[in-house]
């Protein structure tokens, strides 16, 4: 009994950890995010192809999800 007790314990504290490891991003899927440096852009985008992109007036650049919330931009109604 105690060793069927161990194993259900051990099964479910390993399938616990593969849960939040897979929703866990690493280092190299660092989330990007585009914005417009147009000056009244106050949102970022998942894809450089969205339709929030779309009337941009200067250049669409790729920044880290992080930087995009330090400049104090949300995000894109349309694409998230």
């Amino acid at each position: 009994m105690k060793k069927l007790i161990l194993l259900l314990t051990l099964i479910a504290g390993i399938a616990v950890g593969y849960v939040s490891a897979k929703n866990t991003p690493t280092t190299a899927e660092q989330s990007y995010v585009y914005i417009c440096t147009g000056p009244s852009s106050k949102t970022y985008h998942v894809s450089p192809k969205c339709n929030g992109l779309r009337n941009c007036s200067k250049e669409i650049k790729k920044v880290t999800k992080e930087q995009a919330e330090q400049m104090g931009r949300r995000a894109c109604k349309v694409c998230h």
